[in-house]
């Protein structure tokens, strides 16, 4: 399936976030695997892009992180799921060269199947909220919702 196009000063504003994701709220504040994640996203257009599917207002490094882990958490089998805890618990695997190569997999096999990824950003409440709530300073944790 084609990368749709964006207007490329939405890439590079969304690149800078994925570098400042990378670089300071989630290494310091979050995720390690999203940091790890966005690091890479910074520089991958085809992949990183397709946060600039979602709705205006949205178009985060966070949609497209929230849209992969609700698709995960609804069932979807992927060898990414095991990086991640909150679905392979304590042996979740450690963040190593293969997170990567696995998260761009999952999506290149998502657009492949269908448009899954694109509707879940635009359609996941769960996906919104998650946002919303991180946009403002809080995570899904603190609002008790403790599957994403």
């Amino acid at each position: 399936m084609p990368v749709a196009q964006h207007d490329p000063a939405e890439w590079q504003r969304l690149s800078r976030q994925y570098r400042d994701y990378a670089r300071f709220e989630l290494t310091s504040h979050g995720s390690p695997i999203y940091a790890a994640i966005c690091a890479r996203l910074a520089d991958d257009h085809p992949t990183g892009s397709l946060a600039l599917n979602a709705e205006p207002g949205f178009r985060t490094p966070l949609i497209l992180l929230a849209a992969v882990h609700h698709l995960l958490l609804s069932g979807l089998m992927h060898p990414l799921a095991a990086y991640y805890p909150s679905l392979a618990g304590v042996e979740a695997r450690s963040i190593d060269d293969g997170l990567y190569p696995s998260f761009a997999g999952f999506i290149a096999a998502r657009r492949a199947a269908s448009p899954s990824i694109s509707a879940t950003m635009k359609n996941s409440s769960r996906a919104s909220s998650c946002v919303r709530g991180a946009t403002i300073g809080r995570d899904c944790c603190n609002r008790g919702d403790s599957t994403m």
